[in-house]
């Protein structure tokens, strides 16, 4: 067992203190773009959910953690978790006051998530932690460097989803020094996170794919001029889908380390002073 402690580079902070109101949001809210405005809603319908697979193996590995410092890490991971799970679950009451059928859209993706969730040992289940986490940090590096994501954007939702981003790059590296901590590292752990990397992209594509369909299901025919726009915002300019892939394969790196890109903590610090009213 490795007596490795958290390599975060600062204590992680909970904020208690951030509220978001969603009454006067509509469910075209990125641009009146319902294909993108839906992306981001598949997007938080799906919060919910996979924090709530991080937290039951971060609880779990818990336990076994001796380090006081990385304790203090994790618990305070934990706590982000579960502030992102309430603060989405207000936006996705919403859509459901709205009249899309928020039900269907999370049965449709625990049926996706199922191959994540079902039958993992303590340690496996923690690789798949560490690579949902990345693809998560993946999404919100995209989000706080690339402002043309959200141009267009509604502020509420703005401010929701550059919070979320914010506290998942500050956590970004708590579920690897669990699992050094516990597990140690090398070429055989690296394969077993690379292998959950793949997994965990192709689960979270198909949940993400299958809520999406379940919002559009109520739509009107979708004007072919958004469509456009949408590929074009999802694979072009500013390119949301290659933005996150292209960050992929740092992760894959033999040697690969969190906190290696001193952009990380100013764009941090960028995003919580938006979401705060301070810039």
């Amino acid at each position: 067992m490795s007596a490795a402690a958290s390599t975060t580079p600062f204590a992680i902070p909970v904020r208690h203190d951030v509220t978001f109101d969603f009454g006067a949001t509509t469910a075209h809210h990125c641009a009146g773009n319902a294909l993108t405005s839906h992306l981001w809603n598949a997007l938080s319908l799906l919060a919910p959910h996979t924090e709530a697979f991080l937290i039951r193996a971060m609880k779990q590995a818990r336990e076994s953690v001796s380090d006081p410092e990385l304790r203090a890490q994790v618990d305070a991971f934990l706590a982000q978790e579960a502030l992102h799970t309430r603060h989405h679950n207000r936006l996705n009451t919403r859509l459901g006051e709205l009249g899309y059928d928020i039900d269907s859209a999370g049965t449709a993706i625990a049926s996706a998530l199922r191959e994540l969730t079902d039958k993992n040992d303590p340690r496996s289940a923690l690789a798949l932690v560490i690579a949902g986490e990345y693809v998560i940090y993946a999404i919100s590096r995209a989000v706080l460097e690339e402002p043309a994501l959200l141009e267009g954007a509604s502020p509420e939702v703005r401010r929701l989803l550059e919070w979320h981003a914010l506290e998942e790059m500050e956590h970004q590296s708590v579920a690897c020094d669990v699992y050094r901590h516990l597990y140690g590292e090398g070429w055989s752990h690296r394969v077993l996170h690379v292998r959950a990397l793949v997994k965990a992209c192709r689960v979270l594509a198909l949940a993400l794919r299958r809520a999406q369909a379940q919002l559009l299901r109520p739509e009107p025919q979708i004007d072919p001029r958004d469509r456009r726009a949408h590929s074009l915002y999802i694979l072009w300019s500013p390119g949301l889908v290659w933005n996150v892939l292209g960050k992929l394969p740092r992760f894959l790196a033999p040697r690969f380390q969190h906190w290696q890109d001193p952009l990380d903590r100013a764009l941090i610090a960028g995003a919580e002073a938006r979401v705060y009213g301070r810039g």
